[in-house]
Formats: structure tokens, C-alpha cells, sequence
């Protein structure tokens, strides 16, 4: 799915503000991995991913889906 295509259901009113969540983390990727260690988009029990996409803390995978492999 496309960054900011929202593909799973959030509560209007989260207890923990997002972005606040984010500066937590030293940069992007880490805030995706501990994200997916910790519920994923499923649970998401620290609001790092609000639009709903599966993608924390405006990570993106589009230079993993650039890679090419041989």
C-alpha cells in the first residue's frame, strides 16, 4: 500500500499523541522497528502509526521497494 493510504482502523481520540511518540526515536526506521516488534499496525499501542497505513512515524518503504534484487 502507498504511504498515508490508510489501511487499518484507528480510534478518533488516541490516549498518547503521535508525534510526541516519534521524538522518542532516533530516527524513522528505528521507530518502524520497535512498531512492528510491539503489535504492529494491528495494535499500534503507542500511536506512532495515526493514518491508519502500517507505516510508523512517517516511515517509508519505498527505497526497499526499489531495490532490485539479482
Amino acid at each position: 500500500n502507498a504511504v498515508g493510504a490508510r489501511v487499518f482502523r484507528r480510534p478518533s481520540i488516541r490516549r498518547t499523541n503521535s508525534s510526541s511518540q516519534c521524538r522518542k526515536f532516533s530516527s524513522s526506521d528505528d521507530a518502524q522497528r520497535n512498531f512492528l516488534a510491539n503489535g504492529g499496525p494491528q495494535d499500534d499501542p503507542l500511536n506512532l502509526d495515526p493514518d491508519g497505513d502500517g507505516f510508523a512515524c512517517r516511515w517509508s518503504p519505498e527505497a526497499y521497494r526499489a531495490l532490485v534484487l539479482n
